[in-house]
């Protein structure tokens, strides 16, 4: 008996979702985890029956983890097997919310299936009232799901197979998106378009034979593409999707009934119900808007101790967004007494998953001193991030320009700040706080940078950036509005030099020529070389 055979021994159910498992390790290791999710609420559900325990088989699986804990109907060791195939399921499931490599999925499924076969010994000993197994072997897995797939899918015109090679050329477009922008090229080429043509191709055909996954996917590619008349086509096979049950097509519903679509007016309570029952699965972005729906009555009466409890859910399954939510909880007492040290652990926990909001938050706690457990570069790494965040970049670069000025004090510090609050005047809405004291902070950067300027001849290399910096700033210390205009005018300032024209006034309307007192010959040069003016600048 090998382990294929074991598994199907104890179930017809939990030898599908056991052979599902091994044979896509390798090939499609992020599906596997998904199915490895799908065993173990199989496995629970099966223990919850034969213990008699008195727990909803409609519950989620968190819940049942839970539960069965804590009324001592498995031990600690079951628990945490089951806790990690759980896990490492929503890993598979939501990749977005990971960034995980393939040789890093690959080496979580490995190691999540072990966890699996401790699940079927435990479980036919617990059918069997036996402390022992019938010997099996376990056998090693292959790598030729995607030669049986393609078969299935071309051939035999498997629904299900057909889905998979559509995540299958989804994933490699994925893939192709993400090497391109780490090389730092913007444009998506044949290569890119073609694996998303083929995706669709393969999810349209499955859809046909009503596969909710590939209903939900080839809907999401109508509602999110060019033409604009097949958008609602497209929200139509979403909703087909989540009356099927699909916890991805759920969430979307729940997204258009929450804020409206072009087929969908608002509606609170049918929004909530497609969210619990997303959440049912530890969908993060379900438990996510339930917890927002739950904390401020929408669809639903105010309840902080459920905003709290899916927050927890979310939080604990290892999504970011769900993290950063119970640190909020602990910090605001929603749902719960107020925590400052939960509230910090959580935080920190979002920001190293990069959630763009906890690492804003955690840098200007590492600044002010409230936690001593970073180091100060942390903070500025931080702050880096969140510049690139559309919803957080202003606030992110006044905050990042703060932090040269206090801790890079000197020239090379007050050149970056003034860059940054020059960029963020120049992006911000005009009277906003951020573009006031973008304002106010730069006028008193770029007055201190333009009062150096005497002293740089010690320091040529930073002449240049100081000429630039300042093209960005009137004679009265303003920052202008465009730095393109004023990047052009530095461009005639230097075809001017170049032609031997006087370049004086442009350079005085840059702030760089000031009124400085004439100095004498004999007194002590103001480049701070030690030599009178006469032997040094004044020669």
């Amino acid at each position: 008996m090998n382990d294929f055979e074991f598994a199907e021994s104890i179930s017809a159910e939990v030898g599908k979702f056991y052979g599902k498992a091994k044979s896509r390790l390798i090939s499609l290791p992020d599906h596997s985890l998904i199915s490895q999710r799908s065993l173990a609420v199989i496995i629970c559900n099966i223990i919850i029956n034969c213990t008699s325990a008195e727990i909803d088989l409609r519950e989620d699986l968190d819940y049942k983890i839970s539960k069965l804990k804590k009324s001592n109907l498995i031990n600690f060791d079951i628990a945490d097997s089951l806790s990690i195939v759980r896990k490492n399921g929503n890993k598979g499931a939501h990749p977005d919310e990971y960034k995980l490599t393939d040789s890093e999925y690959l080496e979580i499924a490995n190691s999540a299936i072990k966890e699996c076969l401790s699940l079927l010994d435990y479980t036919y000993q617990l059918m069997h009232g036996t402390a022992s197994v019938p010997t099996y072997g376990v056998t090693e897995p292959v790598g030729d799901f995607l030669q049986i797939m393609s078969y299935k899918a071309m051939v035999e015109g498997d629904a299900e197979s057909q889905y998979l090679a559509g995540k299958y050329f989804q994933g490699r477009a994925a893939k192709y998106d993400d090497d391109i922008r780490k090389a730092g090229q913007g444009y998506l080429g044949q290569e890119y378009h073609s694996y998303l043509e083929q995706a669709q191709i393969w999810f349209k055909l499955a859809q046909h034979q009503d596969h909710r996954e590939s209903l939900y996917e080839y809907g999401m590619t109508l509602a999110n593409g060019r033409d604009k008349s097949m958008i609602a086509m497209g929200q139509g096979c979403i909703a087909r999707s989540a009356g099927m049950g699909y916890a991805e097509a759920q969430v979307q519903l729940g997204i258009y009934l929450r804020y409206g679509s072009n087929n969908f007016d608002v509606d609170l309570p049918d929004a909530l119900r497609n969210f619990t029952e997303a959440a049912q699965l530890d969908h993060p972005r379900a438990l996510a808007e339930l917890a927002d729906m739950y904390a401020n009555g929408l669809g639903t009466p105010v309840d902080k101790n459920k905003a709290f409890d899916c927050s927890v859910r979310s939080a604990e399954a290892g999504y970011p967004d769900g993290q950063f939510n119970l640190s909020k909880c602990y910090a605001e007492g929603t749902g719960v007494e107020k925590d400052e040290v939960l509230a910090a652990e959580w935080l920190a926990k979002s920001a190293e998953q990069l959630h763009p909001k906890a690492m804003f938050i955690l840098a200007h706690a590492i600044i002010s001193r409230k936690t001593t457990a970073f180091k100060i570069e942390d903070a500025k790494k931080y702050l880096n991030l969140c510049m690139h965040v559309p919803d957080l970049q202003n606030e992110a670069k006044v905050a990042y320009a703060k932090f040269l000025l206090e801790f890079e004090p000197g020239l090379q510090g007050m050149i970056g700040a003034a860059l940054m609050f020059q960029e963020c005047f120049e992006s911000e809405p005009a009277h906003s706080g951020l573009s006031k004291e973008s304002v106010t902070l730069g006028r008193r950067t770029i007055t201190e940078i333009r009062q150096s300027i005497p002293k740089l001849a010690s320091r040529p290399e930073l002449i240049e950036s100081v000429i630039i910096v300042s093209a960005y700033y009137d004679d009265q210390g303003y920052p202008y509005r465009s730095r393109a205009e004023r990047q052009a005018m530095i461009m005639d300032i230097s075809k001017s030099h170049r032609a031997g024209r006087n370049t004086s006034g442009h350079l005085s309307s840059l702030g760089i020529i000031t009124d400085h007192p004439k100095q004498g010959r004999n007194e002590l040069c103001a480049c701070n070389s030690g030599k009178k003016y006469k032997a040094c600048h004044g020669r």
